[in-house]
């Protein structure tokens, strides 16, 4: 997780902003996957920071 966040603030994904009035943020959530070499050893472990799809409304979030 940390190594996801230094990659989205090195790479300036996003910043932080004042909410306007009579909106509702978008929420987010993290991700969890695990990547495996043959024969089922684990070779990394990964993170990814995403939008709940389902709290905004296109074109307007």
């Amino acid at each position: 997780m940390n190594e996801e966040i230094k990659s989205l603030k090195k790479n300036a994904t996003w910043e932080i902003v004042d909410l306007p009035a009579g909106k509702k943020p978008v929420g987010c959530r993290w991700v969890y996957t695990v990547k495996y070499k043959a024969g089922s050893i684990v070779d990394q472990f990964k993170a990814m920071l995403v939008a709940k799809r389902y709290t905004h409304t296109y074109g307007i979030d």
